[in-house]
Parts: C-alpha cells; structure tokens; sequence
C-alpha cells in the first residue's frame, strides 16, 4: 500500500515538474524579442523543410510570362502582381527569379519585426512563434519560385499593420500575387468572422474580398482580350479526378499538414466560443471551405496553407493579444506549443510530403 502511494505521489511530483518547466520555458519565451523568435523560429521550419525548387519549372512556367508581360500567356499570367514586378526588375533567368524570392520572403519576415516591435512585449513574441508556425511559411521552402512568397508577404502585412492605408496595401498584393485562392480564403474568413469573438477582423475581411474581387475582375477581362482562354478555374475540371483520389489516398497526413501547429490556435479558438452554433460556424469557415478548395486541386495541402492563411494569420493576432507575461496559462500554452513546433513534422506541402522531424534531421547528421 505505502509502495501504491508512493508511486503516485511520485507521479503527481512528476506531472507538477513537467507543468513547471512548461511555464518556465513560456516564461523564457514571452520575455525575448521578436526578432530573436523569428530568426530562430525560421531556421527551425528551414531545418524541418530543406529547400525544394526546380529551375526546370521556373524556366518553364515564370520566366516566359515574366519577359513577355504584359502579354497573356496562361493561369501563371493571373498572378499580376509577382509577374510584373519580375518584369520591371528585368528577371532573365531561373536563378534570379530564385533571389528574387527570396528577398521576398526576407523582407516579410522583416516587416513582421517591425510591425510587432512596439507591441507589448509578450504579445509580439507570441505573435512571432505563432508566425512561424503557420503552414504556409513550411510550404514556401518546398515550393520556392513559385508566387506563394509575394501572398505571404501582403498577408503579413494586411494582418499586422495597424494603419488602414497599410493594411489594405497588403491586402491588394495578396489578391494581386492570387486572387483566385484569396477570394476564397476571403470568403472563408468572412464566415469566420461572423462568430462574436473575431468579430473585430470583419473589415479585414472585406478589404481582402474586394481587392479579390477587383484583381480577379481585372484578369479576366485581360483574359478575354488575349488569344489564350486559361485560367486556375479551367484546370479544375481536368485535374478533378486526381485530385481527389490523391486526397483519399494521403487523408492522415493531410489533417496534420493542414494547419500544422496552428491546430493549436483552432482548438483556442473554439473553446473560447461560447455555443455549439458558433463553433461549427468556425469550423465550417476554418476548415471545410478551404478543404474543399484544397481537395479538387492538385497542389494539395500547398493550397490549404494558402487558401487558409488569411484565417491563420488572423489566429496568431487573435490569439496573441490575450498573452500575458505573468498569466500561468499563458507561460503554460507558449511552453506547449513552442515544445510542439520544436517537435513535430513540418507541414505536408505536397502530397505524401511529410517535412522531418526537426530531432531526425538532427540524428541524420551523426556518423553510423
């Protein structure tokens, strides 16, 4: 019987440690600068992913629309924004337009810093290990050289800037870098919105959904004025069937790959919503819409993280601004969902795609 009690004793001594050095280490976390998580956080996805490009595709697929703008040549043509500003840069070659994006893509996490940086301490760094969590910046590494860095960048900053004229900039080069998988992440986050505690981003929402609009308006008329009648909407019918006995195929990874880490956020999300009517409000918006969206296309779990991203971002301010640096459940969430990143694979970029395991990677290094 002592021996019973014993173990159990120890058990809870046990549980108790654990729960202090979760704190501890969210404690640690919420009191560094956002640069720091940022730096640190994209080194983590960086090591998870590697990087995948093929100057093959580029070649084939960028630099032809790019150089002969602004003539219409294909779907690629849709993404104006990437296309013309390739254009004016005078990009001539694969490698280029790899730099390119890059720089891109160094900028966002730029801009992040900066617009973070005067905000409460705790508040940014949460926001920070959020940012690098999300699906869409593992899927940038997988997919460089491709426009998704352009969407990640205007949604950066239509997310985070305080200032209208900011915002909706950021909103315009999003919808200008894909407008088709912005209307519908637009649509999906105005479903969001409805529910009482996101209420606060509708406006958001609308400014994304308009400039969608506009920048979809704007191709299509293009469009009809060119020899050449190919748009992301006409390729949907001809990769249907693929795409959706690829979903069945990889359903278990998908559910993961989805949001990754950011499932953590949704399950916040939910709970902190106060009826069943409004949680499967969210979860229709949150999930279904840009599963469906995902299901029918070929790029797999690369167009839920793009489709969901405006929903994701809005998450990681959402959930931010309730952080506090001396709240216990606020040191405790950080802690577990830092542990969780640190951890876990990288979101699924395409299908059947797992990134590593940031401790594997590790391992795959040792000799033997």
């Amino acid at each position: 019987m002592a021996s019973r009690l014993d173990d159990k004793s120890s058990s809870e001594i046990s549980l108790g440690e654990l729960d202090n050095r979760l704190r501890g280490f969210g404690s640690w976390l919420l009191a560094r600068s956002p640069i720091w998580i940022l730096g640190f956080g994209f080194f983590i996805v960086l090591m998870k992913t590697g990087i995948r490009t093929s100057l093959l595709g580029i070649e084939k697929n960028y630099l032809p629309i790019i150089q002969l703008f602004p003539d219409y040549h294909s779907y690629v043509s849709a993404s104006i924004g990437p296309i013309s500003f390739g254009h004016l840069l005078g990009v001539n070659t694969a490698i280029e337009w790899l730099l390119v994006c890059a720089a891109v893509l160094g900028a966002c996490l730029t801009t992040v810093y900066f617009l973070l940086r005067k905000t409460d301490r705790a508040i940014a760094a949460a926001a920070a290990l959020f940012f690098v969590s999300i699906s869409a910046l593992s899927t940038q590494f997988i997919w460089l050289g491709s426009y998704d860095c352009f969407v990640l960048f205007g949604l950066s900053l239509w997310a985070l800037a305080k200032g209208r004229a900011l915002w909706i900039i950021g909103a315009l080069v999003a919808a200008s870098s894909n407008p088709e998988q912005m209307l519908v992440g637009s649509l999906a986050l105005i479903l969001v919105t409805l529910a009482p505690p996101l209420n606060g981003f509708r406006t958001k929402a609308y400014a994304l959904l308009g400039s969608s609009l506009a920048m979809m308006f704007f191709v299509t008329l293009w469009m009809s004025r060119s020899e050449i009648q190919e748009s992301r909407l006409t390729l949907l019918t001809e990769n249907l069937k693929t795409s959706i006995l690829q979903f069945v195929r990889d359903l278990p990874y998908n559910v993961w790959g989805w949001y990754g880490v950011v499932w953590l956020l949704v399950l916040v999300t939910l709970v902190l919503s106060r009826s069943w009517r409004i949680r499967i409000l969210l979860l229709i918006g949150m999930v279904v819409v840009p599963a469906l969206a995902t299901i029918v296309t070929l790029d797999g779990v690369r167009v839920f993280a793009m489709v969901s991203m405006p929903i994701a971002l809005v998450l990681v301010v959402f959930i931010s601004r309730r952080v506090t640096s001396d709240s216990a459940n606020s040191q405790r969430y950080v802690g577990l969902y830092a542990v969780v990143f640190l951890i876990t694979p990288a979101a699924v970029s395409a299908w059947s795609s797992l990134g590593t395991p940031l401790a594997m990677r590790l391992l795959s290094w040792l000799p033997g």
